[in-house]
Formats: C-alpha cells, sequence, structure tokens
C-alpha cells in the first residue's frame, strides 16, 4: 500500500481561475477544488482549507477537522472563522485583505 506524502489543501470556495492553476501546481500539495466530490468529507482529511466569505468555520468544524493545521482565508476580516476554536487546536488562520478579485 503507497501512503501520499502530499498535503491535501481543500479550497471551499471559488477562486479565479490563475490562482486554482496556482495551487494545482505546488509540489507536495493536492489540490481539493470546488465541485470535487471529496469536498464534503473535508473534515476527516484536510491539511488546509482556503476560504472566502462565504464559508463559515465553526467550533464544531475544527473540532471535526483532527488533520486542519492551517486556513487561508482571501479578502478583508476574519469574522466568518471562530478564531478561538481555531487556537484552541493549534490551526493557523491567514488572511489576505489586499486580494480580494475573483
Amino acid at each position: 500500500m503507497t501512503v501520499s506524502t502530499e498535503l491535501k489543501d481543500y479550497v471551499l470556495d471559488l477562486y479565479h481561475p490563475d490562482a486554482l492553476d496556482l495551487i494545482q501546481n505546488i509540489p507536495g500539495i493536492q489540490a481539493i477544488l470546488p465541485g470535487d466530490p471529496r469536498m464534503g468529507t473535508w473534515h476527516s482529511d484536510a491539511d488546509g482549507l482556503m476560504v472566502r466569505s462565504d464559508s463559515r468555520l465553526t467550533e464544531r468544524d475544527f473540532a471535526k477537522a483532527q488533520r486542519l493545521r492551517v486556513v487561508v482565508k482571501q479578502d478583508v476580516g476574519v469574522d466568518n472563522i471562530d478564531l478561538n476554536a481555531a487556537k484552541k487546536r493549534s490551526i493557523t488562520v491567514h488572511n489576505t485583505p489586499l486580494s480580494t478579485g475573483h
């Protein structure tokens, strides 16, 4: 049995196609994009998440996501992410306020 050493990064919201091309070509990262049938099970195997304002990440999400280590949120603010819950589980949250375009 072969074990994958790639980190799984789930892109939960829509991003510009150029951004998706970039994430898909980073060595060591397996990008799971919107529309992928595995999207519904991200809690079980996501190492990272990319979100925008459409997604809400709650205490319950973080409690279920045992492998999750990083969340990157595009746009200004992180009010859609429970920062206390992330911190409690040592999950780093970053945002990119200057990259607001699709």
